[in-house]
């Protein structure tokens, strides 16, 4: 009922980056319907870093005298690409190289809402709200490490490039 029409937002960056929003939403007397997607989605500045995610939102809501009710359905999907860590030595040959790989996250979400708004007097209402949700993730990852801080730029944790020569940090 409070997003009439219909809008679009896209936006581009380095490395491939882009993100874009689409959404409509429209009254029918008692009745409002309301759609919304997203997408986001990069080449990432290492190699092997391409990530991607995708939401979308459905609202269908009755609002009569006393009451409203809504119905409203979530999907997302992402498939994030980190690259772990590098020892400097290797960040010295290709700053954008990736050195341990893969290191895929994917999320899958559904969720299922109900909201409920029942004026039962002038001075008593009752809100309530329900919601199924399920979500799945896999993960793959190639990185095993000890962390240690080891000589280099300030502030910057790194693993050795051979884990016995690792530095304690006081």
């Amino acid at each position: 009922f409070r997003s009439a029409g219909s809008r679009l937002h896209a936006l581009g960056g380095s490395f491939s980056r882009y993100r874009s929003v689409v959404e409509h939403g429209q009254a029918f007397g008692d009745w409002a319907l309301y759609g919304g997607m997203a997408f986001f989605g990069e080449e990432g500045w290492r190699h092997h870093s391409a990530s991607s995610a995708q939401n979308s939102y459905t609202d269908v809501r009755q609002r009569g005298r006393r009451h409203e009710l809504g119905f409203g359905l979530s999907l997302g999907a992402s498939e994030l690409r980190g690259n772990g860590p590098a020892p400097l030595s290797l960040l010295a040959e290709d700053r954008s190289g990736v050195f341990t790989h893969p290191d895929i996250t994917e999320n899958r979400l559904l969720m299922l809402a109900n909201d409920t708004d029942v004026e039962i007097t002038d001075e008593v209402s009752l809100q309530m709200t329900a919601y199924a949700r399920h979500m799945g993730q896999d993960t793959l990852n190639g990185d095993e490490a000890a962390f240690a801080v080891c000589p280099g730029q300030a502030g910057e944790t790194t693993v050795p490039a051979n884990p016995a020569t690792s530095v304690s940090s006081p």
